[in-house]
């Protein structure tokens, strides 16, 4: 482990605020990640890379930009709940966000965050906001919907912030999930009714193609495992099956062209399409 920087400090209503990157071998985006880290509006900071033993160019990004990073871990780890769970045992902030090492942070994301926890004066509590999607193909946002977080991932991770206390309370990401472990926990949060408090803001841009989007039928198996655990409703068994059915869709030639026509969004995605 090395701590590469330490200046950060607890005010009232400047929280400290943690990020987390896990990266493996992810020189290809890495610096754009890093770089909406440095371009934050809001300063106060903590930002942690988990790295899981990188062959690549990684570590030499990560060197670029000590100056921002607090700490760097470099280690094999048991799998994408383990690398998480990492950072948020170095977590010294308040609120904590994990952001994917080939997405990148809005400039004003952390700021909004802040803001609405200050102004919700909530602790523990799991702050979100809208996500906008991407590839060399698509570009579309969507906006969250807890009410349909029990069909399908409605709230996107990637623009989640969690109190640290959250953790404490409930624990952290589950290792018995490989894909969905975000969406486990959102769950879990809600079985403990932890407040959720919405951010009318894009937080993340989210570029597609990740581990849940290409393991698609092991994310939706162990989303649907998590619903069984936590609210075993009728018509779950009907939503694993549409969401799987839809995701193929997707994978497809046809899939693809219909994503690049915005009205057809709502009918293949989870969530409400932005214009």
């Amino acid at each position: 482990m090395t701590n590469l920087t330490n200046h950060h400090n607890f005010t009232a209503n400047q929280p400290l605020v943690t990020i987390i990157t896990i990266v493996y071998n992810g020189e290809e985006f890495l610096k754009y990640c890093i770089d909406s880290i440095r371009n934050q509006t809001y300063k106060n900071i903590e930002y942690i890379i988990i790295d899981g033993g990188s062959t690549d160019g990684t570590l030499d990004i990560c060197e670029q930009n000590k100056d921002i990073i607090s700490v760097l871990i470099s280690e094999k780890d048991r799998g994408i709940s383990d690398a998480f769970n990492k950072g948020i045992k170095l977590a010294s902030g308040k609120i904590i966000g994990i952001l994917n090492s080939d997405d990148f942070y809005a400039p004003s994301a952390v700021k909004s965050v802040v803001d609405k926890y200050i102004e919700n004066s909530c602790e523990p509590c799991v702050l979100y906001g809208d996500i906008r999607y991407f590839n060399e193909e698509v570009n579309y946002e969507l906006i969250p919907d807890i009410k349909s977080i029990w069909k399908y991932m409605s709230i996107f991770h990637p623009a989640v912030f969690v109190c640290k206390f959250v953790y404490e309370k409930i624990g952290v990401f589950s290792e018995e999930f490989k894909y969905a472990m975000d969406v486990e926990l959102l769950h879990r949060a809600l079985f403990y009714k932890v407040p959720f408090v919405y951010i009318n803001q894009t937080l993340t841009n989210f570029r597609l193609g990740g581990t849940s989007g290409v393991n698609y039928k092991g994310s939706y198996k162990e989303f649907y495992k998590s619903v069984k655990m936590y609210n075993n409703f009728p018509m779950a068994r009907y939503y694993y099956y549409l969401g799987i059915c839809k995701k193929f869709i997707l994978t497809t030639k046809i899939g693809k062209f219909l994503l690049t026509k915005r009205r057809l969004i709502n009918v293949f995605l989870s969530g409400k399409g932005k214009t």
